[in-house]
């Protein structure tokens, strides 16, 4: 199972994130570089996508 965290920066890196803040007024996270993405059946993304609307979340599947 793909462990996630927040991706530690380097001063000059997170200013070029905070400048892009800035600029176009969002909010960026950053991770680390996670496991390639899952590769799904029909039937696992449907489930997902249901599990999303009844969460009122966003879920991304990691191998």
């Amino acid at each position: 199972m793909a462990v996630i965290g927040y991706a530690h920066l380097e001063p000059p890196a997170l200013k070029a994130v905070q400048d892009l803040e800035k600029k176009y007024e969002l909010v960026l996270l950053a991770f680390q570089k996670p496991s390639a993405t899952a590769e799904l059946t029909q039937d696992q993304i449907i489930q997902i996508q249901q599990l999303e609307r009844k969460l009122g979340c966003r879920l991304i599947a990691y191998e």
